[in-house]
């Protein structure tokens, strides 16, 4: 932002207060906006998968979470295949937190809410951020579909 320069140059003078306050708003209204279209993203994904691909769980709360979150179980099939079968298709998620990416462990936190090792070992959390749209959630769940049907087919885990 620009000031104007007061006793001969040596200090900056007023301060360009519209301005800030003019940032402060826009900043305040594309956060806004942002986070209305991560969680119409996020509840468009679990809506799906819920009514989709049978035997899911959402983990956590449906609505008290993070805008661009969502963590699910698929029952009968391991999060690491379902996870390594979306990359090949070019989707990148998780099992859990980059924190833990390394461990083979089931995440703390499923268990923190009650969950039991299926449930923690078969999470897939998505998150979405600004450059993502509704075609791309649109396109993960119908290629996850098939991916779950898939592996399900061959699990020793059941169904």
């Amino acid at each position: 932002m620009l000031s104007f320069l007061q006793e001969f140059d040596l200090r900056a003078g007023l301060e360009n207060i519209p301005g800030a306050v003019g940032f402060a708003r826009a900043i305040e209204l594309v956060t806004t906006q942002e986070t209305e279209q991560l969680q119409a993203m996020r509840d468009r994904v679990i809506d799906r998968i819920l009514a989709e691909i049978p035997d899911t769980t959402l983990n956590g709360h449906r609505w008290k979470r993070l805008p661009q979150n969502a963590n699910i179980s698929f029952h009968f099939i391991e999060g690491e295949s379902i996870t390594l079968h979306l990359d090949m298709h070019g989707f990148a998620v998780s099992t859990g937190s980059a924190c833990f990416s390394r461990s083979l462990e089931g995440s703390h936190v499923i268990f923190g809410i009650g969950g039991d090792h299926e449930r923690a070992h078969g999470s897939i959390r998505f998150t979405f951020g600004r450059y993502n749209t509704m075609e791309d959630v649109d396109s993960v769940v119908q290629t996850l579909t098939e991916v779950v049907q898939e592996l399900r087919s061959i699990s020793p885990l059941g169904k």
